[in-house]
């Protein structure tokens, strides 16, 4: 199927150095991420309970990021590092894994994997980052991981110089939209329920609930007028105690998109992206979500 560009793509559409370097980047961390199907049992080395991390996770981030930099006025050096790192930032899951090693460890250790292959293959030329790009890619990807705080060792600087000083490449502010855009990707999509089904007695409770957390959710939107992110939430229509069960998940969703926000609100105030808070929505009757009933003492029901 062939890639559609999003806005984001279309800038850099008109330098060739940088569309045809951003191509090859693009085309090498795809023959990585190929996600197979959870479903098909010939491809041991990928699980088949991890949620989607591979070509159109990375699709979806684009879009996302084409919504949530509306306003910014981004140039067309940072938005090359940006893209890049989009497709690049999940590669830790799939290479540097020991033999037998907990998946839990190797969602730990990913963006950390990231940067050390980015590092490897740009040096080797295998990459086509110089030493200007080499860098903010690295950062951009270290920093899409929420553990990551900018200010700990080592430093992931406010802003670098381009080249001999024609411009500033503003590093933390896109580390921040890569970490927000990803944290936004939990369309239901990302985990089909289907799928889910067919492996539910070998998933581990951890990723028990990165899958849950997907099933409801038909949409994540950015209501600028109320600087509010809104999460669309689709649920059971009859079943009461199922509701329930999905109000809690959906809570859960909110919560730790609000923690991702919180961890970037003082990047994104500084540059003028205007979301303060995170509110869930039921798609079938358009009504904001109330999570002051649920049971605080089991968030999802287990």
């Amino acid at each position: 199927m062939a890639h559609k560009r999003s806005r984001l793509e279309s800038l850099i559409e008109r330098d060739e150095n940088l569309r045809s370097r951003y191509q090859i980047v693009r085309e090498k961390a795809v023959e990585i991420i190929k996600w197979p199907s959870p479903a098909d049992p010939s491809v041991p080395e990928i699980p088949p309970y991890y949620t989607d991390h591979g070509v159109e996770h990375s699709q979806r981030i684009l879009g996302i990021l084409d919504r949530l930099t509306e306003g910014l006025d981004l140039q067309i050096y940072e938005v090359f590092p940006l893209l890049c790192s989009v497709w690049l930032h999940d590669i830790g899951m799939f290479v540097g894994r020991e033999p037998g090693e907990p998946y839990e460890t190797t969602r730990k250790l990913h963006h950390l994997r990231t940067v050390e292959y980015v590092r490897q293959e740009a040096e080797a030329g295998r990459l086509p980052l110089d030493q200007w790009q080499l860098p903010n890619v690295r950062d951009i990807c270290r920093a899409h991981r929420s553990r990551v705080k900018f200010d700990d060792e080592p430093i992931i600087p406010k802003e670098r110089p381009f080249e001999d000083g024609t411009g500033t490449v503003r590093v933390q502010l896109l580390g921040s939209l890569l970490r927000f855009a990803d944290a936004c990707d939990v369309h239901h999509s990302r985990a089909p329920e289907t799928v889910f089904e067919i492996h539910k007695e070998f998933i581990s409770r951890v990723s028990n609930e990165h899958w849950k957390k997907h099933f409801r959710v038909s949409n994540v939107r950015f209501n600028w007028d109320k600087a509010c992110v809104e999460i669309t939430v689709n649920l059971p229509e009859d079943d009461v105690e199922k509701q329930n069960e999905q109000r809690r998940i959906a809570r859960l969703v909110s919560e730790e998109l609000e923690a991702e926000l919180r961890s970037v609100e003082r990047i994104f105030e500084e540059y003028g992206v205007r979301l303060f808070h995170v509110s869930a929505i039921d798609y079938l009757r358009g009504e904001y979500l109330d999570f002051s009933h649920l049971d605080e003492r089991d968030t999802l029901g287990w």
